[in-house]
C-alpha cells in the first residue's frame, strides 16, 4: 500500500482515523518516492535478464493499520481512532482493502499458494537497493 494513500484509507479527512474491525496484523506499506525510486533503480543499474519475469518484493516499513493509528492518536492536535463495523458511506473500496488489511493479505509477504502471510519474503527486495533509506510512515505523513 502506498503510505501517501493511507489518510483517504482511513477517512482521515472526516475527522477521525476509520478502521474497520481489528487492523493489527502486519502489512507493507511504502512511499511512491520510493517505488519510483527502485524503478528507476532497477531499470537503470541491474543487468536486463535480471529484469525479465522478476518480482522484487520491496517495503518502506512493516507495520499495521493500528499502529498508524495510534501514530495519528498521538499526534498534536491528535485525530481520534474509530473502530467501526461499516465505514462511512462511498467507502467502497477502502472497505475491500480494509478487510484484506485484516486478514493479513496486504503484505509484500502474502503468499497465494500458501494463503498466508511470509514475513521473511516482505522485504526481500530491498536488499537489491543497497544502501537506500527507506522511507516510514511517520516521515511520509508528517506525524
Amino acid at each position: 500500500m502506498f503510505m501517501e494513500f493511507i489518510p483517504w484509507l482511513t477517512g482521515v479527512k472526516l475527522g477521525k482515523f476509520h478502521l474497520l474491525g481489528q487492523q493489527n496484523k502486519p502489512s507493507s506499506f511504502t512511499s511512491l518516492d520510493d517505488v519510483s525510486g527502485f524503478v528507476a533503480h532497477a531499470l537503470t543499474t541491474f543487468p536486463s535478464s535480471s529484469l525479465h519475469d522478476a518480482t522484487y518484493r520491496i517495503e518502506g516499513e512493516r507495520t499495521s493499520l493500528e499502529a498508524i493509528g495510534a501514530l495519528y492518536g498521538a499526534r498534536v492536535p491528535p485525530l481520534p481512532v474509530v473502530h467501526v463495523d461499516k465505514l462511512p458511506d462511498g467507502f467502497d473500496k477502502q472497505t475491500f482493502l480494509q478487510t484484506n488489511f485484516a486478514e493479513g493479505r496486504l503484505s509484500a509477504g502474502w503468499d497465494n499458494y500458501l494463503d498466508k502471510d511470509v514475513p521473511e519474503n516482505a522485504a526481500s527486495g530491498n536488499k537489491a537497493w543497497e544502501g537506500h533509506h527507506w522511507k516510514t510512515v511517520k516521515e511520509v505523513l508528517g506525524l
